[in-house]
């Protein structure tokens, strides 16, 4: 990890001195081609039907937010089927350069075929067999006591009848002294009015007689009014004879026993009339759940005819892409729940039909499948307000584009910012991990991961401390560096990563020194010397002040050479003077090899002054961007594993 850090400090020196056209296409990398492929969802249709703010658009936003230009083509078309979206890619000719592709299609092929009528009003438990079997046996059962309540209306009515009979041969009795009693037109209204008793209870009788297994409403509704009229006009009699008072004990248990049996016709009626609607109603109920079943078993066997095309559009729609275009990423949203008003037995089997065949399609090619479902689920009254449409709210695309930027951020993590500037004297607050610049120096600082939230950083130039540099020669930047951290956390001790330049042709002892305040001397910290780029990397706990120094060299005097002595007269220069061996000048190059020697305009040679220095400058710096790529993935490897 140090030196990881220690290499991106390196490499932003490096970025800051290189060629435009490295800037160029590091820039390039920070440019994002989206293209969105699919329906009404990847268009932005929300609950109202009107358009809005989609989750590809919100996918465009968190990528902008990441720092990248997104260049954005959505291709998303209201109502569209994979047919229509195949149909189409030879005409979107971003799809070449995409870096992304999303793709939303594949419920209007399923959902073409699905009737949602033959599910309202059907009861969910009637799709397990088991439950269609108890209501069958429920109106089997139903049916079978409506019959017996209809033998019991017949054995009522035929009571009735023997008890009429009987009461009327006690009337016949009492004929001659009714006549005696009543005035004419009493007793007149009085004959009438029982042989009308008569007649409404036999011809009740009759009907129910001819009732049969299924008697029908208007039958039975009949026999009830029959009854009730003999009802009636048997309180008439009961009535007049109590007014003559000719009505005795044995008379009057007649024409009671006539009331009660009349009585309890009427109520067998009315028990059965009562029970064949309970069983009409389960027999309808019955036939009109069996006939839905059938419908929605025919629906079902379409829907997934529907379904086994979309894997096989989505197949080919894939396979296009990936021959066009091999590099992008792509990613499949599978489908949340867009009707949670109907069954969940019928709806969630076709759907999980639907996404698994559109997950299929896209682990084929090596594309990446969304899953939407669960996002959804214990949300539908937020994400999907309209229970009559299958488009979410914002919020629900919110949703949507969250599951696919989970993804989508591992492969684009963000641009890297570059260092963070800090002005000589200004304290500012840092962050953990933060590289910080300090503006008019070549001093970098990476800050550790676990710094103290709230920490502040001052850096100054310290010209006290570099006077006291006995020995030393400042060829870069000696600084101090005052960091503040949080109440409690004074003490606080991390791995910083310094980096720090120098300039000029230093000698092979140049370094990085820091300042011991308790001896008032400068110690040198041993950092990692880049010769190249002159830049000088360290680890350290803690700061004060550092500077960048090479030891001061003391050059040796230089001797005074010997004046000879003048010979005196007579004497002859150079005897007895020895014979001196030769010497070597080594400034002369006489005596050095003609081929390292160049010819001058003028006849005369020129000393070789060629070098490899440059071929070496390149080499490093080839090397340095190998460094930098390899930076980069270990980085995004990191942000992977976290």
């Amino acid at each position: 990890m140090k030196r990881s850090k220690a290499l991106l400090v390196l490499v932003v020196f490096l970025l800051v001195f290189a060629p435009l056209s490295a800037l160029a296409d590091t820039e390039k990398s920070k440019t994002v081609n989206y293209v969105a492929l699919g329906d009404s969802l990847a268009a932005g249709v929300l609950s109202d039907n009107k358009l809005g703010t989609g989750y590809v658009d919100i996918i465009t936003e968190e990528l902008k937010a990441l720092g990248y230009e997104v260049n954005l083509k959505n291709a998303g078309v209201p109502g569209a089927q994979s047919p229509d979206v195949l149909q189409a890619l030879g005409e979107i000719e971003e799809l070449a350069n995409a870096d992304i592709i999303t793709i939303s299609v594949g419920a209007n092929d399923a959902l073409a075929g699905l009737d949602a009528s033959l599910l309202v009003g059907l009861d969910p438990k009637y799709l397990d067999p088991a439950n269609v079997a108890i209501l069958q046996g429920e109106l089997e059962s139903q049916f079978a006591t409506a019959q017996q309540l209809l033998e019991n209306v017949g054995t009522a009515a035929e009571n009735t009848s023997i008890t009429i009979l009987d009461s009327q041969s006690k009337l016949e009795l009492i004929k001659d002294n009714l006549k005696i009693v009543l005035s004419e037109d009493d007793y007149t209204s009085l004959v009438d009015t029982w042989h009308q008793v008569v007649v409404h209870t036999l011809t009740a009788k009759n009907i129910v007689a001819d009732l049969g297994a299924l008697p029908s409403l208007e039958k039975l509704e009949q026999a009830l009014s029959e009854l009730e009229n003999a009802i009636g006009k048997l309180i008439v009699i009961q009535t007049l004879l109590e007014s003559s008072e000719l009505l005795d004990t044995e008379l009057h248990e007649a024409l009671s026993s006539v009331d009660n049996s009349i009585a309890e016709t009427l109520e067998a009626v009315n028990n059965f009339i009562m029970a064949q609607a309970k069983a009409t109603e389960t027999k309808n109920k019955f036939e009109d759940t069996i006939a839905k079943l059938t419908q929605l078993n025919e629906m079902k066997l379409e829907i997934e005819d529907n379904i086994k095309n979309v894997g096989l559009n989505m197949g080919a729609i894939l396979t296009t892409l990936v021959t066009v275009n091999p590099n992008a990423e792509i990613y499949v949203m599978g489908y949340y729940n867009a009707l949670p008003g109907l069954p969940e037995a019928v709806i969630i089997p076709l759907l999980t039909g639907l996404n698994t065949a559109i997950e299929t399609a896209t682990s084929a090619v090596g594309a990446t499948f969304i899953p939407t479902f669960a996002a959804f689920d214990g949300k539908y009254a937020e994400y999907l307000p309209n229970p009559a449409n299958i488009h979410p709210s914002e919020a629900g695309y919110e949703a949507i584009a969250g599951e696919f930027m989970k993804v989508i951020s591992e492969v684009f993590p963000g641009v890297e910012d570059g260092p963070q500037p800090i002005e000589l004297g200004a304290e500012i607050t840092v962050e953990k991990g933060q590289v910080l610049q300090i503006t008019g120096t070549t001093a970098n600082v990476v800050l550790p991961e676990d710094l103290p939230e709230g920490t502040t950083l001052t850096v100054s130039a310290d010209e006290e401390a570099l006077a006291k540099a006995d020995g030393l020669k400042a060829i870069g930047d000696v600084l101090n560096f005052t960091f503040s951290f949080p109440a409690g956390l004074e003490d606080y001790e991390g791995e910083f990563q310094l980096v720090m330049g120098y300039s000029g042709n230093a000698s092979d002892d140049v370094n990085i020194y820091y300042f011991n305040e308790e001896t008032g001397t400068w110690e040198i910290q041993n950092g990692q010397v880049n010769t190249e780029l002159r830049l000088i990397s360290l680890t350290v706990s803690h700061f004060s002040t550092y500077g960048v120094f090479e030891a001061v060299v003391e050059e040796p005097e230089e001797e005074t050479p010997i004046e000879p002595e003048e010979p005196e007269e007579g004497e002859n220069p150079g005897e007895n003077e020895e014979e001196q061996p030769a010497t070597t000048d080594p400034d002369n190059n006489e005596n050095d090899d003609d081929s390292n020697k160049q010819p001058t305009n003028d006849g005369e040679t020129l000393p070789n002054t060629a070098t490899s220095n440059y071929n070496m400058l390149v080499l490093g710096g080839i090397l340095l961007l190998i460094g930098l790529s390899a930076l980069i993935i270990q980085k995004k490897r990191v942000k992977l594993h976290m």
